[in-house]
């Protein structure tokens, strides 16, 4: 994973991921003011939670309509859908020929401007390369 702040500092996470114990076994980071990246400790408590799976109905439900969004790695024509809760609203913007199915998500607290997050697909396919070196 890849992440960019308002600041335009980039973090980098790599993960090598155990999924039939739902574990990360090996990690490399790059913080901002590193660098390069760098090993992390991991022990037998760093598990890993693999996606939600909702309901059909449920998407259904929230979802708000197609619509044709440009995110970095392209033009999608993607399902928008809307879920709301107390700590306010969470948006996604789905396609399923993406790894993953997300071409962009959107998370907004309705009383701060400043409690909000973005992700959007950069770049998607099979000759993912490691930015850190992991092997």
């Amino acid at each position: 994973m890849k992440f960019t702040d308002d600041e335009s500092k980039v973090t980098i996470l790599e993960g090598l991921l155990d999924p039939a114990q739902k574990k990360f076994v090996r990690m490399r980071a790059q913080f901002p003011d590193d660098k390069e990246g760098n090993e992390l400790p991991m022990d037998d408590q760093n598990y890993y939670h693999p996606a939600q799976k909702l309901s059909k109905d449920s998407v259904e439900g929230a979802t708000k309509g197609i619509e044709t969004v440009t995110v970095p790695a392209g033009t999608f024509k993607a399902k928008h859908v809307v879920f709301g809760g107390a700590g306010g609203t969470n948006e996604w913007w789905l396609n399923e020929k993406v790894p993953g199915g997300t071409v962009k998500q959107l998370s907004k607290n309705p009383r701060s401007d400043e409690d909000k997050w973005e992700m959007e697909l950069t770049a998607y396919g099979n000759d993912a390369k490691s930015e850190l070196g992991t092997k």
